[in-house]
């Protein structure tokens, strides 16, 4: 990764032990408030130990959490994340948003990938439009933000059946925000954009082969069965019309009923027969979806804790930069007693 990029991000290093919150001591700051930012443990150490620390920013750029990626070999945590608080839900924050709208404003549509260093490499690599949800499924609360700046989203999600289950949660949530979607496919050996963009991947034919979001859906729910046979015709219409049923706008809903019926020879007019039997929704495992999380579950602790959080947040900012910038220069100084 290169300097020019973990300058932009903000990454840091924190070394670990009770480095940070000695920091704070000096500079006369409470440790209590550091424990309820989420910056430091209840006994004194440090929240972050020994891990590249990538700071979570709102759209404006202000800093509300921490993202901690482990250095060493075997440590089962490979990711520690800052724990909600009154400065930061997750939900209602899109990872990169601040260094992203400009290039989503300008490119017509934003590029949601699921991991933060997919996003970091990406914007290195010139994916500027590329953000992220930060560890949750895509909420209203982050449609709503990002409408402010597109209306139209490009899913990058693994292509297991989890970031398919992410992808047509993401699809339907849309709808209600009138954010249009479309669902790109990494081509290849490469498992995830990182791999893909630093082997010298293309990703403007990424983006140019997108399927809109209820069309991969309904290719993916047919795929593999036969509509000639009488089995398979009946999963698959089930299938079908359970996308269908999802899609609240009638004329959208007729449009895709014609090209489903094209994609698997049936008639657009049964698909969407009234009295059909329910149907199983995409994605999704049986059963209710369980409701999302909406906000803290004691908000309002008052406008000094969060001052003070807000604080200790930048502090804390501070510090892991600046100690990265400390091992850098001890590295270089190795190198060169050595040579």
């Amino acid at each position: 990764m290169g300097q020019e990029t973990a300058r932009r991000f903000g990454l840091g290093y924190a070394p670990g032990g009770g480095n940070f919150a000695a920091f704070l001591r000096k500079r006369g700051q409470s440790i209590p408030d550091a424990v309820e930012a989420g910056l430091v443990r209840r006994g004194g150490q440090d929240y972050f130990q020994q891990r590249l620390v990538v700071p979570i920013r709102d759209d404006r750029g202000q800093v509300l959490a921490f993202t901690g990626r482990t250095v060493l070999d075997g440590e089962p945590r490979k990711y520690v994340n800052t724990p909600e608080t009154p400065a930061y839900t997750k939900g209602k924050v899109l990872f990169a948003l601040d260094l992203a709208r400009t290039a989503i404003q300008e490119r017509g549509h934003a590029v949601l990938m699921e991991g933060q260093f997919d996003v970091i490499v990406g914007h290195q690599f010139g994916v500027g439009n590329a953000i992220a949800s930060s560890g949750t499924a895509l909420t209203g609360d982050q449609l709503a933000l990002l409408r402010r700046f597109t209306d139209e989203v490009v899913l990058m999600f693994d292509n297991d059946r989890a970031g398919r289950a992410a992808a047509a949660k993401a699809i339907e949530l849309a709808q209600d925000h009138q954010v249009r979607t479309r669902v790109a496919r990494l081509e290849g050996e490469a498992k995830d954009p990182d791999e893909f963009l630093r082997a010298s991947g293309s990703w403007e034919d990424v983006v140019r082969a997108a399927q809109p979001g209820w069309e991969w859906l309904l290719r993916g729910e047919v795929e593999g069965l036969n509509s000639q046979s009488p089995a398979d015709r009946e999963v698959g219409i089930r299938r079908i019309r359970a996308v269908l049923d999802q899609i609240k706008d009638p004329a959208q809903k007729d449009t895709y009923a014609e090209f489903a019926g094209r994609l698997f020879d049936t008639k657009a007019e049964l698909l969407l027969a009234v009295g059909a039997p329910p149907a199983r929704r995409p994605g999704a495992p049986a059963g209710p979806a369980a409701p999302l999380a909406n906000g803290l579950g004691s908000p309002g602790r008052g406008n000094k804790l969060s001052n003070s959080v807000g604080y200790l947040l930048r502090a804390s900012n501070e510090f892991s930069v600046s100690s990265i910038r400390r091992t850098s220069r001890m590295a270089t100084a190795q190198r060169t007693c050595g040579s």
